[in-house]
C-alpha cells in the first residue's frame, strides 16, 4: 500500500471541533465558501494550511478524542 503524505502544493482544510468540511481545498476562496457555511450554522471554525496529504479521518478521530482545533491547525502547518 502506498502513502501518499508527500509534501506538494498547498491545500486549506476546514477545521470545527467535531472534525472537518471534509474537503482538501486547492483554493483558498474555497476554503472560505465551507468555513461561511459552518459559521452561518452556528459552528465555530478555523482554516489550516498544509502540505501534506493528511487523512480527514484520521485528522477527526484526532480532534474527537485527543486535540483541539488550534493544535491540529498547528500539526498541519509543521
Amino acid at each position: 500500500m502506498k502513502t501518499h503524505n508527500f509534501k506538494g502544493s498547498l491545500k486549506f482544510i476546514v477545521l470545527h471541533q467535531e472534525g472537518t468540511c471534509g474537503h482538501k481545498h486547492r483554493f483558498y476562496g474555497r476554503a472560505v465558501d465551507c468555513l461561511d457555511k459552518l459559521e452561518d450554522h452556528g459552528t465555530q471554525a478555523t482554516i489550516a494550511e498544509t502540505r501534506y496529504n493528511p487523512d480527514l479521518l484520521w485528522i477527526e478521530d484526532c480532534l474527537l478524542k485527543r486535540t483541539s482545533v488550534k493544535e491540529m491547525a498547528n500539526a498541519l502547518a509543521g
